[in-house]
């Protein structure tokens, strides 16, 4: 506790475990295992939790609140509100961020909403004016790490709080140049999109295969480029191409009295508008798709 730039995630595990456990082991791998304080792995045998919770949030620069859809409505064995009690933990430990000035970036999962103030008792109301993030399920969940981690450092430095060395020689994600964005996985669908567009260059000898030609190359370096648009573009892409150059090579397959004639044109045609229809199969795998994001 207390290095530089620590961060403290509150939640209920009622109400969000799984989720906590996937931010906590994102954050980790971000900022070090010993910046990231997490009750069920941190707090002692025997101690006091609410002395112990208040000690640890009082140490920490950043507490984030992982708010589920039941973390509003959670009750206690006599059916009244935890969030109602004082002595409740989570209460206690957001409350001890706000009295405190601590930086509280309330965390949405998977689409819960924020709570207003009539929902909170006591000092927890300051909580629902707090800007929130939202955390959702795949294939968003490392988007949106990636954004919380990235304005996360932007803070610990604005702040002069130096983060730790990423594990494993890992760089920290916020640092997103065009370096750190490309990957392997944008190799196949870009070289299938690449190798369409030759196909139908010196295949084709109508103007809308060449055309379809450089719409495929177009599609290719667009993969390459790999901006946060570059995914939804490229499919559509691929998807015209499908459809027009398919209906051109099923055109070709019929001679002038309506009979099938496949010709060696009808044949080079047909290659096209499958190598864009196996390019549209690879950037839907969610893998793929998630690399964009």
């Amino acid at each position: 506790m207390g290095q530089p730039g620590s961060i403290f995630i509150s939640y209920r595990r009622s109400d969000s475990i799984t989720e906590a456990g996937r931010i906590y082991d994102r954050l980790v791998e971000a900022f070090g295992a010993e910046q990231i304080f997490k009750d069920v792995d941190n707090i002692p045998y025997g101690a006091d939790f609410v002395e112990y919770l208040d000690q640890a949030v009082s140490q920490c620069d950043v507490l984030l609140p992982l708010i589920g859809s039941t973390w509003l409505s959670t009750t206690d064995a006599q059916g009244e509100r935890r969030l109602n009690d004082p002595n409740d933990f989570v209460r206690i430990e957001i409350e001890s961020a706000l009295k405190r000035d601590i930086l509280v970036v309330p965390i949405l999962l998977n689409g819960a909403v924020m709570p207003g103030p009539s929902d909170l008792k006591g000092d927890l109301q300051v909580l629902a004016r707090r800007n929130a993030a939202q955390v959702r399920h795949d294939p968003d969940f490392h988007s949106d790490m990636r954004r919380l981690i990235s304005k996360l450092e932007e803070y610990f430095v604005s702040r002069g709080l130096a983060a730790a060395p990423s594990p494993r020689g890992v760089a920290p994600l916020a640092a997103s140049t065009p370096e750190t964005k490309s990957n392997n996985a944008v190799l196949m669908p870009a070289g299938l999109s690449f190798l369409g567009g030759l196909m139908a260059i010196l295949l084709g000898g109508a103007p809308i295969d060449y055309g379809i030609g450089i719409l495929l190359f177009a599609a290719g370096g667009i993969l390459f480029a790999k901006q946060t648009w570059a995914w939804g573009v490229a499919v559509a892409m691929q998807a015209v191409v499908t459809v027009i150059c398919g209906l051109e090579a099923y055109s070709s397959a019929f001679d002038d009295a309506g009979a099938f004639d496949p010709t060696e044109t009808t044949l080079a045609l047909a290659i096209i508008p499958l190598i864009a229809l196996m390019t549209l199969g690879v950037l839907l795998l969610p893998g793929i798709r998630r690399g964009f994001r």
